[in-house]
């Protein structure tokens, strides 16, 4: 995923899916903002990227929670290697 390709949720959008992030650091270039970001699943932590328009109001710590198209995902098999379609169901 670019980091472009997020969308952050407002708190009140619960109904969307969406990814869980905490704020690791922020990055304010003043047209837009880098937010480096930790999601957890399950016992896994992985960094994630954000970039989002202008300034935005997160700090260190806080979550967010983003989502973003499925035409934006790629998805590979871990066995074969080939990419995957986001509507397939097995891998």
């Amino acid at each position: 995923m670019r980091p472009e390709q997020f969308e952050i949720l407002s708190q009140e959008d619960r109904e969307t899916p969406g990814l869980e992030l905490v704020v690791d650091a922020v990055k304010d270039t003043g047209a837009v903002t880098y937010l480096h970001t930790t999601a957890k699943v399950d016992r896994e932590a992985a960094q994630v990227v954000v970039r989002a328009p202008g300034r935005q109001a997160f700090g260190k710590g806080e979550a967010l929670r983003v989502t973003t198209r499925p035409d934006d995902v790629h998805l590979f098999s871990a066995k074969t290697r080939d990419r995957l379609s986001v509507y397939e169901t097995s891998v």
